[in-house]
């Protein structure tokens, strides 16, 4: 039985930003309650506080979803995106349809130029948010490690993904716009280099969000 499960043990190791390495000399790791202490740090901004803070919250508390999602956006904010990869996974892990985490996710993954793990976390996006699941139906599934396996992004993978948020978008012309397809839209067609059509919807996204 062990024989049989080595494959998978061998893919978790070699998967990028499979684990979240810790700061060893962590000066907050004992305080009483560090994740509402690093959402007052990062109120107030101090960026390396709040991540010190929520590394000490997740390594009390390995199964909370919230306090890896803040360490990884944190962690992102901090433009230490491989950091914020391992940490977003985590909470993808204990929580596999938070929408938040995994548009987050798509943007750490674009900044490294994983372009193919970007296109596919996008395409978990839409299928998690009930809204749009059904844009989603008919993509072909695709396992863990195919996901993992190589950050080349085929035409036809991004093409299938951009079409599922303009899908998105049309669904909204009397709500307004939905800021997280923009921003969807905005980081697909920053994959593809049209970044004019890239900035334009990241400004539509700032006007319907914007914080």
């Amino acid at each position: 039985v062990e024989d049989d499960h080595d494959w998978a043990k061998e893919f978790e190791e070699a998967e990028p930003f499979s684990k979240y390495q810790f700061r060893e000399d962590n000066p907050m790791k004992d305080l009483s309650n560090p994740l509402e202490e690093g959402k007052k740090k990062l109120e107030e901004g101090d960026l390396p506080s709040a991540v010190l803070l929520f590394e000490a919250a997740v390594q009390k508390e390995p199964e909370n979803a919230e306090a890896w999602h803040l360490l990884g956006t944190s962690q992102a904010e901090n433009e230490q995106d491989t950091f914020a990869i391992a940490a977003l996974k985590q909470a993808l892990k204990i929580d596999p349809t938070n929408a938040n985490v995994l548009l987050a996710l798509a943007v750490c993954f674009t900044n490294e130029s994983y372009q193919a793990q970007a296109c596919y976390t996008l395409q978990d996006w839409i299928a998690a948010n009930p809204k749009y699941s059904h844009l989603a139906r008919d993509r072909q599934p695709v396992s863990a490690q195919t996901k993992s396996s190589t950050s080349f992004m085929s035409f036809d993978l991004h093409n299938s993904t951009i079409q599922m948020y303009l899908g998105a978008a049309r669904l909204n012309p009397n709500d307004g716009l939905d800021a997280d397809v923009q921003i969807g839209l905005g980081v697909l067609f920053n994959l593809s280099g049209d970044y004019d059509k890239a900035v334009d919807c990241f400004r539509s996204a700032l006007e319907a969000r914007p914080t």
